[in-house]
């Protein structure tokens, strides 16, 4: 059986990721953004380790709010945002 490189269990559609363990030094956004989301899909590329997971929508009242949850995700977690509906 091969082994995986992954540290944890790969995650599966329906799990709950929660977002509260960011970097040292990124503090968490406050405009009350919900800190768990959904995986709705997951993926993968042939001949690659990486895992692409697809999120739950996640909304907040301004563009500026939105933005600084993106930010948040990106230094805290190493992830990006697809930001729709400017």
């Amino acid at each position: 059986m091969e082994k995986s490189t992954c540290r944890f269990r790969p995650w599966s559609v329906g799990d709950v990721i929660r977002f509260w363990n960011a970097k040292p030094g990124v503090n968490l956004p406050a405009c009350g953004f919900r800190i768990a989301s959904v995986v709705e899909h997951r993926g993968m590329n042939a001949n690659s380790d990486i895992l692409q997971v697809g999120l739950s929508d996640l909304t907040v009242p301004t563009a500026p709010d939105a933005r600084a949850v993106a930010e948040y995700f990106e230094r805290g977690f190493g992830l990006f945002a697809d930001v729709y509906g400017e």
